[in-house]
């Protein structure tokens, strides 16, 4: 379900197993080069953080990432997190690649954005290139990549000695990071870069820089239909902040169905978190949220999933509306009735009008009575939500809720 990323258990001893290790590689074939010193860098690196670890909570999540398609090679060769933010990241190169090539592909990988990194100072990178290995530093606010230490041969011991003495003291400096914690969060949500996370056991999620990679087990969503997201995704690419399915390239694509039954979909812009704070926030994303809707509605669609945990800001302010996977064509028959968001029109047998995504926008506004802001709200925006709840026993549509006043005033 994650993908390739696998965690790597521990490597005990890594200052035997790393200092023992043949260092004449010359008996291997040329194709398993990379292969033996790949698994040096594990012993020196993943080995000796296991080591410092291990009479204390594992505070620091290490993982390799196995090639073995396209979309793995978006992702590093190495990574290790802190509270899960990459901190580390790794490439490792054959001989005959040049170091500018694996530094190009740092720059690459990194996407530092405050919902990654939160308001970290800089991350460590190590690139290895044979048996070379040497470190960088990334420099946020320079978007500058340094080397911090001379070219290390993983054929001679006591390289070897001073790559493991240099891991300790990165070790270090991640453990003053981790204790000092607070100075670096930011106050909206976080994610794991490249990391991912099942989130309903149905959907696993990975978030990989400037899109995201979502799986879904078919096979244990109720009534799947597979073509019909393909044609709801590509019937509405056009919609502005709407999410849209892309490919690794970043070019409009559709959902791919594999072998064993997991639709895979790359989503395309990338937003986070933000329940609205005010009334003018309130207003600034219903009518982003009506004018996407009044788009799918003009193109058949209907989402059927409004709530504000799919409604997403970007890093540019604007709203960003998101999971498809419950949409259908208007008046489409229901052959289920889902949750109890939709209004009581909503039921087996019966079409699914379009007013019913408007209604939804309404419990938007319905559940903003839990905010403290609520008695402070205006009398215009209550009767916009008493309005909008009105929306499916009225057929109210999106353009019918756009000119209301309180959106225009």
């Amino acid at each position: 379900e994650g993908g390739n990323i696998i965690s790597i258990s521990s490597i005990s001893l890594p200052f035997i197993n790393a200092l023992i290790y043949p260092r004449d590689f010359n008996s291997f074939c040329q194709e398993s080069d990379l292969n033996s010193y790949i698994h040096m860098v594990d012993m020196l690196i993943q080995g000796t953080f296991n080591c410092l670890q291990m009479d204390r909570s594992q505070w620091l999540f290490m993982a390799r990432n196995f090639i073995k398609s396209q979309e793995d090679l978006s992702r590093p060769s190495w990574m290790c997190w802190v509270n899960k933010h990459l901190l580390i990241h790794g490439e490792e190169l054959p001989e005959n690649i040049d170091w500018e090539v694996g530094i190009q592909r740092i720059f690459d990988k990194i996407h530092w954005k405050d919902i990654y990194y939160s308001q970290l100072p800089f991350k460590f990178i190590y690139i290895s290139r044979g048996s070379k290995l040497r470190w960088y530093a990334f420099d946020p606010l320079r978007n500058k990549i340094t080397k911090v230490t001379q070219d290390f041969d993983m054929d001679k011991t006591l390289d070897r000695l001073q790559i493991i003495r240099t891991v300790i003291n990165i070790y270090s400096v991640l453990d003053s990071i981790k204790r000092n914690w607070s100075k670096y969060m930011i106050d909206k949500p976080t994610y794991p870069l490249y990391l991912s996370y099942n989130r309903d056991g149905n959907t696993t999620i990975e978030f990989m820089g400037n899109f995201v990679r979502k799986s879904l087990l078919t096979q244990r969503i109720q009534r799947f239909d597979f073509e019909n997201l393909r044609e709801l995704y590509s019937g509405t690419s056009h919609i502005k902040n709407l999410v849209h399915c892309v490919d690794l390239e970043g070019k409009l694509a559709h959902p791919t169905l594999t072998r064993d039954g997991i639709c895979l979909i790359f989503l395309h812009p990338v937003g986070h978190y933000h329940y609205p704070r005010s009334e003018v926030e309130i207003k600034s994303a219903i009518k982003t949220i009506l004018q996407v809707l009044g788009d799918m509605h003009q193109a058949n669609w209907t989402h059927r999933d409004i709530y504000w945990g799919n409604i997403l800001r970007q890093d540019n302010g604007e709203w960003l509306v998101i999971d498809l996977e419950l949409g259908g064509p208007i008046n489409e028959i229901l052959q289920i009735t889902l949750w109890n968001r939709w209004p009581e029109e909503a039921v087996i047998g019966k079409p699914y009008l379009a007013c019913y995504d408007i209604y939804q926008v309404g419990r938007l506004l319905e559940d903003l009575k839990d905010s403290s802001q609520w008695y402070y709200y205006s009398d215009q925006f209550i009767h916009f939500k008493n309005f909008l709840l009105d929306a499916a026993k009225n057929n109210f549509t999106a353009e019918m809720a756009l000119q209301h006043e309180w959106l225009n005033g």
